[in-house]
């Protein structure tokens, strides 16, 4: 499995827009081949900054399916007017199997 990290930083007073986007965009990521879900993290500290955290099968469910397909405009279609700078996105590798301790 590999976890997209994607930091999102959202123009002032588009929290609430930019959160029923996301929630849109849950049955844009559910017809994507290869994802095993997502969830966001609002920052607390930093109102405006978020964390999308995306599941996938691989790297290449991602970087090859997903963003090379349709899908990618769909989603950015329902949030991309609520971004102050173009996200950032980093993958990572899970080494173990996820425990809470």
């Amino acid at each position: 499995m590999i976890i997209e990290m994607v930091t999102i930083r959202i123009k002032p007073d588009t929290a609430a827009a930019f959160e029923a986007g996301v929630s849109k965009a849950r049955a844009v990521f559910r017809r994507a081949p290869g994802c095993l879900g997502m969830e966001l993290g609002a920052c607390i500290e930093e109102p405006g900054l978020y964390q999308l955290l995306i599941r996938w099968e691989t790297l290449e469910a991602h970087m090859e399916g997903f963003r090379k397909s349709p899908l990618l405009q769909e989603w950015r279609d329902l949030v991309q007017d609520c971004f102050a700078v173009p996200p950032s996105a980093l993958h990572y590798a899970i080494p173990m199997d996820a425990e809470l301790f």
